[in-house]
């Protein structure tokens, strides 16, 4: 129990850390987290979306489609929001992700 207990801890930081250090598998993973409101994540579609811009910079097949999908579920202004916060997260190289 005390060890699935420290990993339950400690993947959401650690893939939150891989995200913010520019790694698109990371961010396609807490965009999911976050969509899906699992492993530490409060479900929360704008974080979704952010994630999934960030990561499509580098891979745009996988999280183009996903950011696509997520679209299809958000109102205009929402994703407004997202690529705002996006653009804020990128410029501060990852540092204000939040």
């Amino acid at each position: 129990e005390g060890f699935s207990k420290i990993i339950a801890i400690d993947l959401p930081s650690k893939g939150l850390s891989l995200a913010k250090s520019g790694d698109p598998l990371a961010q396609f993973d807490m965009s999911t987290r976050y969509f899906t409101g699992t492993e530490g994540a409060k479900r929360n579609e704008i974080i979704s979306y952010m994630w999934a811009i960030l990561c499509a910079k580098k891979e745009k097949v996988m999280c183009g489609k996903f950011v696509n999908i997520l679209e299809m579920n958000m109102s205009s202004q929402e994703i407004e929001i997202a690529k705002n916060k996006s653009a804020v997260c990128y410029q501060s190289n990852f540092q204000k992700c939040d």
